[in-house]
């Protein structure tokens, strides 16, 4: 979780910065943080947070045409 609140306090305008590996590591953290979020989390609220982690571990999964274009 440390990286989630180092993530956290940074600015989010670092993400179009052209540093992809600074970029990754923000995103990282943020998917951390969804994932404890539904343990911390009121009972009531748990679902939708599992449902926000999971759809953003999917997004994070997908490749896009320049991710395919670097790995060919």
């Amino acid at each position: 979780m440390a990286s989630a609140e180092r993530s956290r306090r940074t600015h989010p305008d670092r993400l179009d910065q052209g540093d992809d590996a600074a970029a990754q590591a923000h995103l990282a953290a943020f998917g951390e943080a969804l994932d404890v979020l539904p343990l911390l989390a009121p009972k009531e609220i748990r679902p939708q947070l599992r449902q926000a982690a999971v759809a953003f571990e999917r997004l994070t999964q997908q490749s896009t045409p320049a991710d395919r274009a670097r790995a060919a």
